[in-house]
């Protein structure tokens, strides 16, 4: 099916591994031009540039600190001056903190509420702001998580990030819609990354404890969320804005 995304432009925010390089390859699959983001690890977005260089695209590679205002708006402005405009963007960056809600310090959240919902407020309304006065529409897809709707032991700040994440995905699409600019996330589950690698790699039965919680039996991969990712930054979803997609395995319903 062709998902009609060749020529378009895209923004992705922490592209330098896990989920965020997976939608990097996608887009690059569909022949989109791509800034990415990175913070660390330009050896893996220098390996995506060379990838959408060889296919004859535009790529770019911007490093900022989503957590401050002013390099969000450098990277935007970098983009845009860069690839001409912005039609997808995509806020995959986030990070998590496992610690105890009663030996949480103000640190820990300023940090996880920083980087995983207010950097996606920031970017959103200043590639949106773009978007509109463009007048041709656009999309924003952001990662969130399963637990966007349910809650889980020592995870307050990040369940919390992804909680307002949530509403701030359906508010936007709500006052976006009428620029024709759709606003979306996945919500993925348990997912076989780099991020779990060292513990799956270095703890016996962690994988399997894993595994237990999951009702398909396996762990989910950063290809088959990305290619969510791909699809809700397509021409084909040009009717779902507000929606989050959970891709767990059926985790979030088995757990309810």
């Amino acid at each position: 099916m062709d998902l009609k995304l060749k020529g378009k432009t895209a923004l992705i925010t922490g592209a330098s591994g896990g989920i965020g390089s997976a939608v990097a390859e996608g887009l690059a699959a569909e022949g989109v031009h791509t800034c990415l983001n990175y913070n660390s690890n330009d050896k893996e977005v220098r390996r995506l540039q060379d990838l959408f260089r060889k296919k004859g695209l535009k790529s770019e590679i911007f490093k900022a600190d989503i957590s401050s205002n002013d390099d969000v708006q450098n990277m935007v402005d970098f983009a845009i001056e860069k690839l001409g405009h912005i039609d997808i963007l995509i806020n995959n960056a986030g990070i998590s903190y496992h610690k105890k809600f009663l030996d949480m310090e103000m640190n820990d959240w300023d940090k996880v509420m920083d980087i995983n919902l207010k950097s996606c407020f920031i970017a959103s309304q200043l590639v949106a702001r773009h978007m509109a006065k463009r007048g041709v529409g656009g999309k924003i897809v952001n990662n969130s998580s399963m637990v966007e709707g349910v809650a889980r032991p020592n995870l307050t700040t990040y369940c919390v990030s992804k909680g307002g994440l949530g509403a701030l995905a359906r508010s936007l699409a709500v006052e976006l819609a009428p620029y024709n600019i759709q606003v979306n996330n996945v919500n993925p589950g348990i997912i076989e990354t780099k991020i779990l690698g060292d513990k799956l790699e270095n703890e016996p039965g962690f994988k399997q404890h894993l595994i237990d919680f999951i009702p398909m039996g396996r762990l989910g991969t950063a290809e088959e969320c990305a290619d969510l990712f791909v699809f809700l930054a397509s021409q084909r979803s040009n009717y779902i804005t507000g929606a989050s997609y959970y891709i767990d395995g059926g985790v979030t319903i088995s757990q309810l």
